[in-house]
């Protein structure tokens, strides 16, 4: 998920509480999952994200 921390935004993985943080809008930390391997996974109509490491493992 890509939530809005202060005036910051994180990317957190829904699966292994990975997360990543200091991006500056919300675009560039979708900019960051789509180049780092993150996948965006629509599960009975919620969006959920998973790090490249989740991705890997099965």
């Amino acid at each position: 998920m890509i939530e809005r921390q202060g005036n910051k935004y994180e990317l957190q993985c829904d699966y292994c509480s990975n997360y990543i943080d200091d991006f500056e809008d919300f675009q560039e930390a979708v900019d960051y999952k789509k180049a780092n391997n993150w996948k965006s996974i629509s599960i009975n109509g919620e969006w959920t994200d998973k790090c490249s490491n989740c991705i890997n493992e099965g």
